[in-house]
């Protein structure tokens, strides 16, 4: 903790190499069901956009990080999925413990180490969907390093394009394209991620952020030959678009064929199954950076090298609402029966929507 935030990040490399190997072995092997990669590419990933997070967050409030907030946020980036190697499941308390097991000479009480202990668990949705506001990981804690925190949480969540998938996921599921999308339907969203990226610009209202996601479906654009080989097992071709069966069964439209009729159903797939990340992400993101006013996800289509764009827009006020009804949505007759509760993260919104239909029974004669 007393050294440069620059060696501290090689430090906690050199450590945690060993066992940051052995997520590699898992995507070869793959014996807890882990449908994409938590390797040394995703963990320098999330280091580096932390880190850039950061630094917006010092340019848009003046406040100038300490040395000590820039270490945790790289502990906590090194640390979060290491394990992985124990199990999928539960895998950000088990990273914990082996943050207790692998390094020495430090108090459970130093609030730094309580700030790595706090981010490493909450990233994981299971944990962090518990939480109304990320703000809330507090706990009354005011001295625990809350940008450090959000800022990992945050680039954890936006690191979801394709290199992430596992071959050995892809291998193991070789059946129908309804199979893998019951048994693991986030392969979905991360096969049509080609790449992702992070945009920040002044727009209207002010600043505004852009996640823009490269959605490629022309068969030429495939950047692995093998994995597309494996990829054939369970995607139906349908001329040179090759897309889910559910997808291609639900747009046999000749009409809708003749644009980009895929880019719906991906766009509206990713926001239902990623409601909750994408809940953990905006939360963080408009906590950890005061000026942002919106943030847009936008899928872009570049078949036949003709770039088609289709967008969401989640602004500061109401991204809660339009989340929660995609939750909704995804989660309908469990939600109407009462057979599922509303995550805490997406609370908000359910309050929001409620506020709107009581206003709309008043207004109506």
């Amino acid at each position: 903790m007393n050294l440069e935030p620059k060696e501290a990040a090689a430090l906690l490399r050199d450590r945690l190499a060993p066992v940051i190997a052995g997520l590699n072995v898992l995507n070869e092997e793959n014996p807890y069901g882990i449908f994409n990669r938590h390797d040394k590419v995703h963990i320098e990933a999330v280091h580096q956009m932390a880190h850039l997070l950061l630094d917006d967050y010092e340019y848009q409030t003046g406040d100038t990080l300490s040395p000590q907030d820039r270490i945790i946020a790289s502990a906590i980036a090194y640390i979060h999925d290491i394990g992985n190697n124990i199990s999928r499941r539960q895998h950000s308390e088990f990273s914990a413990l082996m943050f207790t097991g692998l390094f020495e000479n430090y108090k459970p009480t130093d609030p730094r180490v309580q700030s790595i202990i706090r981010g490493i668990v909450t990233h994981d949705e299971p944990v962090g969907e518990r939480f109304k506001s990320m703000l809330d990981i507090r706990d009354n804690n005011s001295n625990l390093a809350w940008q450090a925190i959000l800022a990992v949480i945050a680039a954890d969540k936006l690191d979801i394009s394709r290199h992430r998938l596992s071959t050995a996921l892809a291998e193991e599921l070789a059946a129908t394209s309804q199979e893998i999308i019951e048994k693991v339907p986030h392969t979905l969203t991360v096969l049509y991620a080609a790449n992702d990226v992070l945009n920040f610009f002044l727009g209207d209202g002010g600043f505004c952020a852009d996640w823009h996601i490269d959605f490629s479906t022309d068969a030429s654009l495939e950047p692995n030959p093998e994995l597309r080989e494996i990829l054939e097992k369970f995607i139906r071709k349908f001329e040179d678009i090759s897309v889910p069966a559910t997808w291609h069964d639900s747009y046999k439209n000749p009409a809708e064929l003749t644009s980009h009729p895929y880019v719906s159903s991906y766009l509206t797939t990713m926001m239902r199954l990623y409601c909750v990340r994408t809940a953990m992400l905006l939360s963080s993101l408009y906590t950890l950076l005061p000026d942002l006013k919106s943030f847009t996800i936008t899928v872009e289509d570049r078949r036949d090298f003709t770039p088609y764009e289709l967008s969401v827009r989640l602004d500061r006020e109401t991204w809660p609402l339009a989340l929660f009804v995609y939750w909704k949505n995804a989660n309908q007759q469990a939600y109407k029966q009462g057979r599922i509760e509303v995550p805490p993260i997406l609370q908000a919104g359910e309050e929001m929507y409620q506020q709107g239909k009581q206003r709309k029974l008043k207004q109506s004669p």
